[in-house]
Formats: structure tokens, C-alpha cells, sequence
């Protein structure tokens, strides 16, 4: 599922802020219908003619689309228009000529425009100082205080017509906001768009420090449990607005959608006491038991009869899980590809299906061993039913210099010469039996001279693409 975005939004900001519109007339026939900037005061003209039309028709879409052709036009005239531009949408989206959700997509652009000016410059912004009476001035004075307070009062406004935006289908905004054919099925409302949009003006501005309760990775959809709201944070009204997302709208898939990624959003910021085992220990959960696993698999079981539930699942990672997990999920996917081989998404549930079946073997040998202290391999397999494995004598220290490390004790039994090896194999016993027969022949050490005699000592030589 690809994210989407406001048609011209992001060239609004990017053109019109840094100042990089020029005047070439190459927008024409693009797939956005943008239109011919050789000549932005025509362009700027004929916007302004089309929001007046738009809004006596009462076209929301249509004035959104002529406003920001408004801004691009201004933009390519003088790159320092930006301030009067802001100034124009949020007359328009707080007039009375518009409907509430226009209203709220023009605040919602405002604030994309606001997040990528403070993006742009982060650094010299984070370093000015917060003054008093700034934050309804010029946005070139404000520091990171002045543009978060403002954008997240533009998120929330834009976001405040809930009910108005989840009946207002997205494709209604098509000339506006442009998807891929898939998004659909989880971006069906214009609100799903804008709540995602919302989340993405305010992510600049979040930490990753511990500041959740650890409950809220198995109870995310528990207010009482989501720190409160103060000045300088974004972290409560992401989760409200993740919240929100998924309220009142069952096991659809947009609330599916919700749920999994407010979840991710809330791992990597569970607090965690001192003394608590990490990652496992961060909520109090025993060592055995991921918190990843533990914090999908609740959301899942709630959602269990929702035919898209098991998107919550694909973000599991196998090397974060038990055996045990591995093995319920493994089944659990494997009977989910079977009952529903119409699945939409079905290759990324095959994908998480397969690596969960994956053979394999891994096997930590020390390197080195003090002297008369006993080596210790450690082997752990999966979807393995046997592992060979084979030690070699081997009696050329190290170092000639030094005698008190070897790689191997010279005491181990066999005294076989070769260079020292590892065998693995399957549990198919035939191949056991061939490889230990071929270790067990003797060496033709007539063909070793020979073969030394054409290749040299290549005994500290490394390949190329070693």
C-alpha cells in the first residue's frame, strides 16, 4: 500500500519556498494537468477566476485545485510571494464561501506547506529562541516551538469535521489528490487521507524516547492509557488521530490499516523502567515472549473476523519471535493462503509464509581457545531435523611466536592433517554417510604436489570477491 498525497502540494512547497520555480513552460500534457507557467500571470488570472466560479458552484475539489495553481503562479513570479500565498488559503478555507470540507483540506495544505518550510531549514530553526508574540507573524522569525504550535492547530482544525470528511468518498477529490488503484480499499474517505496526511506534518516534531505506558502495546486503543497533551509534544494526538482512525469502524480494512500502524508507531517508544530485560522486559513480559509478536497477535485476535486482519500480522519480523511464535504464526499463514488464495495482498502473506519455513542453521565456534581449556560450538537449526557437525585436528598454531593460543587443542583425537572444515547436512542420511566417507578417504598425496607445483603457495592469498 503506497501512501498518497496532494496533487501539487509537494511541488507548492518545494517551488515556492526554496525558490526554485522557473519560468519553462514544460508542466503542459504532464499527467497532473498542470498547467503552461511560461506565462504565471495568465496562470494566475485564470485561478483566480476559477475559484470564484468553483465557489459559486460550491465545487470544493475545484477550489482547492485553482487555489493551488493560484500559489504556483505567484511562485513563479517571485519566489518570495510564499507569505502572501498562506495568507490567501487560510482567508479562503476560513471564509463562509466554503463548505467545511474544503475548509479542511485547505488547512491541511497550509499545514503540509508549514512542515516543509520548517523541514527545509530544521537546523537553523531548532536554534532560535521562542518569543513571545511571534507565532501569528512572519513564519521567517518563528523557532520550532512557533511552527509546531502552529501546525498542529492547522491538523486539528483540519481534521475537526470528522463525520463530514468519512461521507465525503476520496475519489471525489480525485482532481486533487492522486492514489495509486489499490488505496482505496484502505484509503476509501477523504478523512483516511487526511489523517495520514495530519500524522505526516506532525512526525517531524516526534521523539523516540520512552514516553508510552507499556500497556498501551497490547491496549492501543485505550485512551486512559495515552500520555497527556502538552506543549511541545505530538505524541497524544498522534495516537487520537490513529484512534480515531479506526473508532466506530469495526473490522473495516482503513481501521485494520489504523491499528497496525499505530502499533509501530508505539513500539519503539514504550517506556521502559530501569532493570527491565529489553526488548522483551520493556512491558514486563517474560524473556521468552516478544513484544512485537505479543502486541500484533492481541490486535489481530480482536480483529480476527475482519478478512483483512491478517495485514496485522505482516510486519512481524523472525528474528524478533521464539520458536514457539514462529511455528503458530507459520501455521497460522499457512492456512490463511489456503482458505483465501484470492487474497489481494496474498504474495506479502506467501513472502512472511516462506521465511517462517526457511531451513536454517547457525553455528557460533570460537575462533581461538585458551590453552587446555575445552572449545564449545554452539548450534541452533531450524526446520532441521539433524546437524553434523565436524571438528579437524588442527596443528599449526597461530602465531609460531606465540604458544598459548591455538585454534585447536593439538589433543583432540584423529590427528587428521586436512584444513580444518565444517560439515553440515540435512537430516537425508544418505548424504550424511557420503560426506563422512569422503572426510575418512585417505589423502592422494601425490595429487597435492602436483596441484601445488601449478598454483604456487597460496596459503595468505585471498580471492577478489572474497
Amino acid at each position: 500500500m503506497r501512501r498518497i498525497a496532494i496533487i501539487f502540494s509537494t511541488l507548492l512547497v518545494f517551488m515556492t519556498a526554496m525558490g526554485q520555480i522557473k519560468n519553462k513552460g514544460n508542466a503542459r500534457g504532464n499527467s497532473s494537468g498542470a498547467p503552461d507557467f511560461a506565462y504565471p500571470e495568465k496562470v494566475e488570472a485564470a485561478a483566480l477566476k476559477d475559484i470564484d466560479s468553483a465557489l459559486k458552484r460550491g465545487d470544493g475539489p475545484a477550489t482547492v485545485n485553482a487555489m493551488v495553481r493560484l500559489g504556483l503562479a505567484k511562485a513563479a513570479v517571485s519566489s518570495d510571494s510564499l507569505p502572501a500565498i498562506l495568507a490567501q488559503i487560510d482567508a479562503l478555507a476560513s471564509g463562509k464561501d466554503v463548505d467545511v470540507v474544503t475548509g479542511s483540506v485547505l488547512k491541511l495544505l497550509q499545514a503540509r506547506i508549514y512542515t516543509a518550510i520548517y523541514d527545509e531549514d530544521a537546523f537553523r530553526i531548532n536554534r532560535r529562541a521562542t518569543l513571545a508574540g511571534v507565532s501569528a507573524g512572519d513564519y521567517r522569525l518563528w523557532s520550532k516551538d512557533n511552527f509546531l504550535a502552529k501546525i498542529k492547530a492547522l491538523t486539528s482544525e483540519a481534521l475537526a469535521n470528522r463525520q463530514a470528511m468519512l461521507d465525503t468518498p476520496l475519489e471525489t477529490y480525485r482532481g486533487v489528490v492522486d492514489y495509486e488503484r489499490d488505496a482505496l480499499t484502505f484509503y476509501p474517505t477523504l478523512y483516511d487521507f487526511a489523517a495520514y496526511q495530519a500524522i505526516g506534518c506532525l512526525e517531524p516534531f516526534s521523539d523516540y524516547m520512552g514516553i508510552f505506558n507499556s500497556r498501551l502495546a497490547v491496549a492501543p486503543m485505550d485512551m486512559s492509557l495515552y500520555p497527556l497533551r502538552r506543549p511541545g509534544t505530538v505524541s497524544p494526538d498522534v495516537l487520537a488521530i490513529y484512534h480515531n482512525l479506526a473508532e466506530g469502524r469495526g473490522d473495516e480494512a482503513p481501521a485494520i490499516l489504523a491499528r497496525r500502524n499505530q502499533i509501530a508507531y508505539i513500539l519503539p517508544r514504550l517506556f521502559a523502567s530501569p532493570g527491565m530485560e529489553q526488548p522483551g522486559g520493556a512491558w514486563g513480559k517474560p524473556s521468552d515472549s516478544s513484544l512485537e509478536y505479543e502486541a500484533y497477535m492481541a490486535a489481530y485476535r480482536e480483529c480476527e473476523s475482519s478478512p483483512y486482519a491478517i495485514e496485522l500480522l505482516l510486519p512481524l519480523d523472525n528474528d524478533q519471535m521464539t520458536d514457539g511464535e514462529k511455528n503458530a504464526l507459520y501455521r497460522l499463514t499457512g492456512q490463511f493462503i489456503a482458505d483465501n488464495p484470492a487474497y489481494f495482498n496474498l504474495n506479502a502473506v506467501k513472502n512472511l509464509h516462506n521465511g517462517l519455513g526457511r531451513k536454517d542453521v547457525d553455528v557460533n565456534i570460537p575462533l581461538q581457545g585458551a590453552k587446555g581449556e575445552t572449545l564449545k560450538a554452539m548450534v541452533k537449526s531450524r526446520n532441521v531435523g539433524k546437524v553434523t557437525l565436524k571438528l579437524y585436528d588442527v596443528t599449526k598454531m597461530v602465531d609460531d611466536n606465540d604458544d598459548s593460543y591455538f585454534r585447536l587443542p593439538k589433543t583432540l583425537p584423529g590427528g587428521n592433517p586436512r584444513i580444518a572444515t565444517t560439515l553440515f547436512s540435512s537430516a537425508n542420511p544418505d548424504n550424511v554417510a557420503n560426506n563422512i566417507a569422503f572426510v575418512d578417504e585417505p589423502i592422494d598425496m601425490t595429487l597435492v604436489e602436483e596441484v601445488r607445483d601449478i598454483i604456487g603457495n597460496q596459503q595468505r592469498v585471498s580471492w577478489a570477491n572474497s
